[in-house]
């Protein structure tokens, strides 16, 4: 009996330690986020060319990088090396695929009317 009882109060200290660092975790993601807001609207104050196309780009990027991703690090799995240099082989090869197709299929088409709205001159 006293085993059964020592090895609940570990599973219940396990799930309070978890509870309480998934919850520390959320907030560290929201003040990064608030924090880039932040950094943006200070140093980030006359239109540029580069950040307006990467702004137009985003909606499209969000919408198709997720099965790119999950398809090239199933293609991935496999090849043995580090993490990291999958992370960043995938990471470029989903970038430059999300932005070329952004560019040449969805830029000056309808789906660029409707992801973005209409542009002003």
């Amino acid at each position: 009996m006293k085993e059964n009882e020592g090895a609940k109060e570990l599973l219940t200290q396990k799930a309070i330690y978890m509870n309480v660092a998934t919850i520390l975790q959320a907030c560290c993601v929201w003040v990064a986020i608030f924090s880039l807001i932040g950094l943006t609207e200070k140093y980030i104050t006359k239109p540029n060319k580069k950040t307006t196309y990467i702004v137009y780009s985003s909606y499209w990027v969000y919408l198709f990088h997720r099965p790119l991703c999950v398809g090239f690090a199933v293609l991935f799995t496999r090849w043995d090396m580090p993490g990291l240099v999958k992370f960043t082989f995938v990471t470029a090869i989903v970038s430059a695929v999300c932005i070329l197709t952004y560019h040449f299929l969805v830029r000056n088409t309808w789906a660029g009317l409707m992801l973005n709205g209409k542009k002003n001159p």
